[in-house]
């Protein structure tokens, strides 16, 4: 069944490989016909919107439509009154009366095709649509189709749902993109998309060179910025003034001026609000064009002719002089008389609407700037992240989403969209927010006003670099104290000497520091650090943020809570050591299937804070202001799928999971149950902490994302995980529970286990927010630890670090 799954959550980004795992599935059910459809209800019958097919019913397909799948096929007519709400598994003989013509006419067409007896699985996808999942045996088979099929195809049916939702959202994407980088390129000059403060949404591959290589305008974290002091400021003023809307005409500003300098002018204007998004909200995206004075910006002729109802004369000249032509010059090189382009200037100029010809050009560079943005994927307030509906159409090149997850599709890879991604946590943080209004049901926040506002920020790429490794100084926190002997590191350093290929280049491994914002990084090689940097003012002493790497910590101690017996079977249900969630959203969910992350609770990982759900709602509570316990939200939370059905990453599930460690550790606190059963023994060298969420002496360790420790003792862990729970003489979770939290468990992509990512092979992750990861490699006895900043708004990094992670798991030191 795990290979059946992979191969299926790999057909998103491959479609190409539907026959081969539908051929998979009919060699495990003994069908000889494995055929998925996306059905719509409407005027009383059901009518195909999408199929695809195995090999055998590919090759007959034309037969099978002239067959089966048309209007007339009886199946298509039964009045259910639209898609069931829930899975159901139907045969024909089941469906129709015994002797009815509409059975005789199924029979017959069956019997035409060479099928004999089928079994149709059938679950909603939304409101009047539904996936149908049919099956045939041979007819040269008299084996009904019986309760081991069901089992099977019952459940398969979710895993098929998600790989067909996701596959809508990656083809919209890739669509998407594809339009946004034609349009980019017909435009043919750099322009970008940023918000006020100047973090890049967006760039075509002009404006990245640009970027890249211009001494006057620079990429720096994630920002535009200028390069000199002194055209700081009238950059910033311009980005505002356009966020802002009070552009009402695009704005020159010319950067880099001094000796040596290669100018750079700088086009802003406020672009319309994206269609998504009402009137009233802030125009907060500004559209920037970028080009080097006097440099042509090669417009398109037929892109003007088509924005502006040009005649393509007209829209030669108008295209010439923005590119940088004189009136007479572009005479000249047309071979026309200047009085003749004259008559074609006024033409122009009618048409547009503008009084003179440096308006026309302004105007026609702000709206071909604008035409390229509108391509541009409906984006919500970016105060926080662009977050939107899961049914929108994301952009391939950049989906930003909450503090606790986010997730990434890459065509080619494994790597999903939206938040059902495994093998990679491609997190943005949510960057600063205003605060909202206060609860009146609620207590009042005793954190200082400062402090909040300092949490609000803790992710912003301006910041991150110190507040991911100072922790203790925005948080009540509570210590996970060392104690014993140190479990000994043996060291043996030796320089990085090996490459990484990423986008077509070959990187050196030092490159890679800074490329990937990196604070520290340490290797080890069969139990030894073969080496170890620290960067940006850390030590050995500095305490990083393991952001979602607690998750994986949080598995390790719930290994240890069934090694003792303070939790009888992962098969319990949470409610038996956790009465509170009676009635609620948790209520017959097993201990497993919160571990997996398949609780089937109603909490999407969303933290859009200018429209909170209830996770932003959460966040926002539990650990900025401090008047909620964050798992308390498991209380009320509903119930959206069935336990054990579908996979969804939610922060809340392992916070739950710390709720029933600190319910079974006999009183006392999670910290104390850390030190206990992992700190201790492990030998770390430094006391850890968590930061705590809620009420002052009521709240709990934050044990979904708040852990904290140093860079050697988080590779304390990889090492005790690599040999299968050991460490410093002390064994403290069984090997059995190594290899059975590290191995995938249905989740979608390569697989994610009890709270650990499994890519592929061997290897598994704890990953973090940000850019933080712990990455074991059995098979060449690695581990990596690299603790980040990465800026909320790129995805780079992370696929970055994945292909340097490889690398550094086939390096050999010498």
């Amino acid at each position: 069944m795990q290979e059946l799954l992979l191969g299926l959550y790999a057909c998103p980004s491959a479609p190409e490989r539907w026959p081969a795992v539908l051929d998979q599935l009919c060699d495990r059910l003994s069908v000889i016909s494995a055929v998925v459809q996306i059905l719509e209800y409407r005027e009383g019958r059901f009518h195909p919107m999408w199929t695809v097919r195995d090999s055998h019913s590919t090759a007959h397909r034309h037969e099978h439509d002239r067959v089966f799948n048309n209007d007339s096929n009886p199946r298509l007519k039964i009045g259910m009154g639209g898609p069931p709400p829930q899975a159901a598994l139907s045969r024909d003989e089941e469906i129709f009366p015994p002797g009815s013509a509409e059975l005789i006419e199924i029979q017959r067409r069956r019997r035409l095709l060479r099928l004999g007896a089928n079994l149709t699985g059938v679950i909603e996808l939304a409101p009047g649509r539904c996936l149908a999942l049919v099956l045939h045996r041979s007819a040269v088979c008299d084996r009904p189709l019986g309760a081991e099929e069901e089992a099977l195809t019952a459940q398969l049916l979710p895993h098929l749902r998600q790989a067909v939702e996701l596959g809508g959202q990656f083809q919209a994407a890739v669509r998407q993109a594809d339009l946004l980088r034609d349009a980019s390129g017909r435009l043919g000059a750099g322009m970008a998309l940023c918000d006020g403060a100047g973090r890049l949404i967006w760039a075509n591959p002009s404006a990245r060179a640009l970027l890249n290589g211009s001494t006057a305008l620079r990429l720096m974290a994630g920002h535009v910025r200028a390069v000199h002091p002194g055209d700081a400021r009238p950059l910033r003023a311009l980005l505002a003034w356009a966020a802002e809307g009070s552009l009402s005409e695009p704005h020159y500003l010319t950067l880099g001026r001094g000796e040596g300098d290669a100018a750079v002018q700088v086009m802003a204007l406020a672009s319309s609000p994206p269609q998504g998004i009402p009137p009233a909200e802030p125009r907060d995206v500004v559209v920037l064009l970028l080009s080097e004075p006097g440099r042509p910006l090669d417009v398109s002729p037929a892109l003007v002719a088509d924005l502006f109802g040009l005649s393509l004369a007209e829209a030669r000249l108008t295209a010439g002089l923005c590119n940088g032509l004189s009136l007479g010059d572009y005479a000249r090189q047309r071979g026309i008389s200047e009085g003749t382009a004259r008559i074609q200037l006024k033409r122009a100029l009618a048409k547009t609407g503008c009084p003179r010809q440096s308006e026309l050009v302004r105007r026609v560079c702000a709206s071909l700037a604008v035409s390229v943005a509108g391509r541009q994927p409906a984006i919500s307030h970016l105060g926080d992240a662009a977050v939107r509906d899961p049914s929108d159409n994301a952009p391939l090149e950049e989906r930003r989403e909450g503090i606790m997850s986010s997730k990434r599709a890459r065509s080619g890879t494994l790597f999903l969209a939206a938040t059902l991604t495994a093998g990679v946590i491609a997190a943005s943080a949510a960057l600063a927010y205003p605060a909202p209004p206060p609860d009146p049901s609620l207590p009042k926040s005793t954190v200082p006003p400062a402090v909040q506002d300092l949490r609000r920020k803790m992710n912003d790429a301006d910041v991150n670099a110190l507040t991911f490794r100072d922790m203790d100084q925005l948080f009540t926190t509570r210590t996970v104290a060392r104690s014993g002997p140190v479990w000994a590191l043996p060291q043996s350093q030796h320089p990085l000497d090996f490459r990484y290929s990423f986008q077509g280049q070959s990187y050196t491994a030092e490159q890679f520091l800074e490329r990937t914002y990196t604070n520290a990084l340490l290797v080890m090689k069969d139990g030894r650090i073969v080496s170890e940097i620290y960067r940006n003012n850390t030590t050995d002493q500095t305490r990083f943020m393991a952001w979602s790497m607690t998750k994986s910590i949080t598995s390790i101690l719930i290994g240890c809570a069934v090694q003792e017996g303070r939790i009888k079977s992962l098969d319990d249900r949470i409610t038996q050591y956790l009465p509170e969630l009676k009635g609620g959203g948790y209520d017959g969910v097993t201990i497993r299937q919160i571990l997996q992350m398949r609780s089937g609770v109603d909490y999407e990982e969303r933290y859009d804070f200018a429209h909170p759900g209830i996770a932003a709602r959460n966040h926002e509570l539990a650990l900025v202001e401090n008047v909620v316990r964050f798992a308390d939200a498991a209380r009320t939370v509903k119930r959206l799928h069935p336990p054990g059905e579908v996979w969804q990453y939610k922060t809340l599930d392992t916070a739950v999971l710390g709720w029933l460690l600190e319910r079974v550790s006999g009183g006392s606190t999670l910290a104390a149950y850390t030190a206990q059963r992992l700190w201790e023994p492990l030998g770390a060298e430094r006391d850890g902490f968590f930061i705590m969420d809620g009420p002052p002496g009521t709240g709990r360790e934050f044990n979904g994302a708040g852990f904290n420790a140093t860079l050697r003792d988080f590779a304390r862990i990889g090492q005790m995980m690599l040999q299968d729970g050991q460490a410093n003489g002390h064994q403290i979770v069984s090997p059995e529970w190594v290899r059975e939290s590290t191995r995938p468990t249905g989740g979608p992509g390569p697989g994610y286990g009890y709270q650990w990512w499994v890519p592929g092979g061997q290897a598994f992750q704890a990953i973090g927010l940000q850019g933080q990861y712990i990455f074991v490699d059995p098979a060449t006895r690695t581990v990596v630890v690299k603790l980040s900043y990465f800026p909320p708004e790129t995805m780079e990094p992370h696929e970055e670090t994945a292909a340097f992670l490889a690398a550094a798991s086939a390096w050999t030191p010498r």
